[in-house]
């Protein structure tokens, strides 16, 4: 995810792992190179609130497009500052409906 000003864009891809046994026997994880998804989204942050566009693109399974409109809400469980993205509305199938800061 990156901001300039009051646009944000992202790039999205499910993470599903797949094992695969190694010559000693033992197993290893190994990213799903054919990914279900792959999306962009560009939108523009207006309050609360992010309104854009978004597509697959050709790295995933999937290609659908539409549009999305996001709530930007206080992530109440922290006790810090962090944020959490709430799906208010969206088109073209597109499944994501929360989305929170991965912890390291």
């Amino acid at each position: 995810m990156r901001q300039s000003g009051d646009t944000l864009w992202w790039l999205g891809r499910d993470e599903r792992r797949k094992e695969k046994d190694d010559k000693e026997g033992e197993l290893e994880d190994e990213y799903d190179v054919d990914s279900y998804y792959t999306n962009v989204f560009k939108g523009k942050i207006l309050n609360d609130t992010i309104e854009g566009e978004w597509s697959d693109v050709p790295l995933g399974d999937t290609m659908n497009h539409g549009e999305l409109k996001i709530e930007i809400k206080k992530d109440i469980k922290k006790d810090n500052d962090e944020i959490i993205l709430l799906r208010i509305s969206a088109s073209g199938g597109f499944g994501g409906s929360i989305w929170e800061k991965m912890s390291n």
